[in-house]
């Protein structure tokens, strides 16, 4: 794919590798304890499997990961500079690029938000200084395409779930965003 990719909340093997096939650019392990995190030996066990994605820490108990590890971070900051900072657009408009003015940032979207004019005149202010990745619960097909066309630097965030059974996964609602992103 062309576009930059996060695969986010990776959880077990079997999304590690589909993600890695793709050739997305990072995956994400969450090591908290949230409704999308695993323990550090599962994480440990999927990372030895998969090669290619470079690799993002979500809230990880301690900070001793190898240094190829970065971090994603909700808003506001922690103790350390993040390499990515998620944040909803309202925050992002408010105050993201007096705070961090320079980097990656995850911008969670609601539905409402489509196809975001709004949006998109607050981040051709920054279109240079920053790297935007999108992430939503849903992606209409039509949306993505409307922001790569007016926005290129975009880049798109897709979450894991759950497998059907140990092993397998059926990737189907993810066919038409999948082969629009291998377009672009």
């Amino acid at each position: 794919m062309k576009l930059p990719v996060i695969a986010r909340q990776i959880t077990h093997l079997t999304d590690a590798r589909y993600f890695a096939a793709l050739e997305v650019d990072y995956l994400t392990y969450d090591l908290g304890d949230g409704p999308g995190a695993i323990d550090e030996l599962s994480y440990k066990a999927i990372t030895e499997w998969v090669e290619g994605p470079k690799v993002l820490i979500e809230n990880p108990p301690h900070r001793s990961f190898d240094a190829e590890v970065n971090y994603v971070f909700d808003y506001p900051l922690e103790v350390e500079e993040p390499d990515f900072v998620q944040l909803d657009f309202l925050q992002f408009k408010e105050q993201a690029m007096t705070q961090h003015p320079k980097g990656n940032y995850i911008i969670m979207l609601e539905e409402k938000e489509y196809p975001g004019a709004g949006l998109l005149k607050a981040l051709t202010k920054y279109e240079g200084t920053a790297n935007f990745f999108f992430q939503s619960d849903d992606y209409p097909t039509t949306f993505i395409q409307f922001l790569i066309e007016q926005f290129p630097l975009t880049g798109i965030v897709l979450k894991g779930s759950a497998e059907d059974k140990p092993g397998f996964k059926s990737y189907e609602d993810l066919d038409d965003l999948i082969e629009l992103l291998e377009e672009y």
